[in-house]
């Protein structure tokens, strides 16, 4: 999928000059995870796929060891976060999201009859799954805590409430103005200030 000689030439050529990137910890975690990455075409979401049948997504490291002890290769993806590439076919990785449920300690709310999630569960697990945590089920970016993904440049981040223009704002004015009015002049009141009576004085 990518050149990994040139992915391994260019991760020294930014850590020595850092300094000249903005971003350069975000490149480095993103360069890392493409050395890492398998070249296998697609990619599974690991939250994705337990949401399928209803079970609490366990620890990526637990996951990933299920898949390394039987024999199957996994690596992280660059495309999204709780992503994973395996050259393990798609039965054995449903074998491990069965198994996760039938291990679940609370059931919870039985699938509705039809639903995929019902329909997976009615297949018992064909292979034996070992979630015992492998020594190689900790990727290099992941155990030096590297910025692999995008996050939040800051708190409640993104689109914002819009303004309102100021016709709008001038519209709103006017429509209070008129409210204040027609409630003064329930209670018998003029809408316009009282005004005070001059008296002529006779010299």
């Amino acid at each position: 999928m990518h050149n990994k000689d040139f992915v391994q030439r260019l991760i020294p050529s930014i850590s020595n000059k850092a300094h000249l990137f903005g971003t350069s910890r975000r490149m480095l975690g993103v360069l890392h995870v493409l050395s890492e990455e398998l070249d296998t075409p697609l990619y599974y979401i690991l939250d994705r796929l337990t949401s399928v049948v209803h079970v609490t997504m366990p620890n990526m490291l637990v996951f990933r060891s299920a898949l390394l002890n039987a024999g199957h290769r996994v690596a992280l993806s660059h495309a999204a976060k709780n992503s994973l590439k395996t050259d393990a076919p798609a039965e054995f990785i449903w074998d491990v999201i069965r198994t996760l449920k039938k291990q679940q300690q609370r059931p919870g709310k039985p699938l509705e009859a039809g639903t995929p999630g019902e329909v997976i569960m009615r297949t018992e697990p064909k292979a034996t799954v070992d979630f015992t945590i492998h020594p190689e089920a900790n990727p290099e970016s992941r155990e030096k805590q590297l910025l692999r993904y995008q996050v939040n440049p800051e708190r409640n981040w993104g689109p914002k409430t819009r303004a309102k223009t100021s016709l709008w704002s001038d519209k709103e004015e006017e429509k209070r103005a008129r409210l204040q009015g027609k409630r003064l002049q329930r209670n018998g009141s003029s809408a316009s200030p009282p005004q005070k009576k001059l008296l002529s004085l006779r010299r």
